[in-house]
This record gives C-alpha cells, structure tokens and sequence, in this order.
C-alpha cells in the first residue's frame, strides 16, 4: 500500500517554483500510471493546509515500502496566488496586497464580484455589519458551509485582495483586527464597519472559488 507523507507548506510564492511544481506534478501522474499498470497501486491521498496570505504548496512523497520515492505535490495553492489567476495584478501592478478569504454562498459571492464591494453594508449581515475573513481557503470553506446551512445557498468562497499599505494602516487604526475563532483552531481577521469606505475603492473582490478550478485545471492541462 502506498502511504503520503504529510506537505508542510511554508511561507513565499514564486513563479519559478510554481513551474516545478506542475513539472513534477505531471511526473507522478505518469508514475502512478505504470504503478496502475502494474496491478501495484494502493491508496494515494494528499495532506496539507495554508497557514498565511504568503503560503506556498511545498513537494512531499509518495512511499511504497521496498520501492523507490515518487514526487507528490499539494493541489491547495496560496491566496496570493489565486488573486494573481483571477487578474489581481491588473489592477495593483507590482503593489504588495494582502489576500483574505469570505466563506458565503454562490449568491453574495457573485453580488460582491458584480458590484466589487459596493453591497458592503455598516449595518448589515449577521455580525452588527463586520466583514468576517479567514487567512486561508480551508477555514473559509468551513464558514461557507455554515452559511450555505444558514442561508439555504450553495457554498462557495469570495476572495478579497487590498494594497497591503492599506491594510496597515486598518490594522493601525484598529479597523482591521485579528483575532482568535473561538469554536474552532485558527484566527480570523475582522474589517470594522468604518473600513469599508476603504475597501470599495481599493478592494478587489473575486470568486476565490472559480481561481481555485483554473488552478486545477492548469495543473491538469
């Protein structure tokens, strides 16, 4: 039986590397179909997770005991990364942002993509009008679970990218706070009401989700 040795994923995206990383994809898939052939492949699974707005997918491997090591890659890309695929560089250029992921339903998704932000509201929502964000895709998809529950849509997360100065400058200003979950591990970064001015005009708002089937079908082509 095969077994997946967990992907650490650390910090920092470059082209370069994303290169590599769809090289050695289309590697092990060639790998793993002469393992197929060979009547000898077992069960293939893929760790990993995204621990900041600069995280990477990293190379693990593929062990098999007595035979040799496969090249393995993680499929989750960094939030940096979907922004630039859903055409975040247009609008910034070379500018630092930073990335942050709403966890929704397919509804306000398009809402916020269509209006680019101009739907947020200082007194609507849940939440006494706070805009909920999450630092990577795998804790987003989990509030876009509870909000597909809560609001009877289909989940899907919205991505949301500003000029990193801006988002000092929030943090500064305190309308921009990090803070911990509560019921589950993990932190989550709340925009306060007064920052929303802020947002409309330099906030880039996309389908986080739809970046996220572009990158698997790149790495698939």
């Amino acid at each position: 039986m095969l077994e997946v040795a967990p992907v650490v994923v650390k910090e920092g995206v470059q082209v370069a590397e994303h290169l590599n990383l769809v090289s050695l994809a289309r590697t092990a898939r060639s790998c793993v179909g002469l393992a197929e052939e060979a009547g000898a492949l077992g069960k293939v699974g893929v760790e990993g997770g995204l621990t900041s707005n600069l995280a990477r997918p990293a190379v693990g491997r593929i062990v098999e005991s007595g035979a040799a090591e496969l090249p393995e890659v993680s499929l989750e890309p960094g939030l940096l990364q979907l922004a630039s695929l859903a055409g975040a560089k247009e609008k910034f250029g070379a500018a630092a942002i930073e990335v942050y992921a709403h966890g929704t339903t397919a509804g306000e998704v398009a809402t916020f993509v269509g209006t680019q932000g101009r739907n947020l509201s200082e007194t609507g929502g849940n939440f006494g009008g706070k805009f909920y964000t999450a630092a990577n895709g795998k804790l987003a998809d989990l509030f876009a679970g509870r909000a597909s529950e809560r609001l009877r849509g289909e989940p899907r997360v919205l991505g949301m990218a500003i000029p990193r100065s801006l988002a000092e400058n929030l943090h500064r200003s305190r309308l921009l706070q990090t803070t911990p979950i509560g019921d589950i591990p993990g932190l989550q970064s709340v925009f306060y009401p007064s920052s929303f001015r802020s947002l409309k005009a330099q906030g880039f708002f996309f389908d986080l989700t739809k970046a996220r089937e572009l990158h698997l079908a790149q790495l698939h082509f």
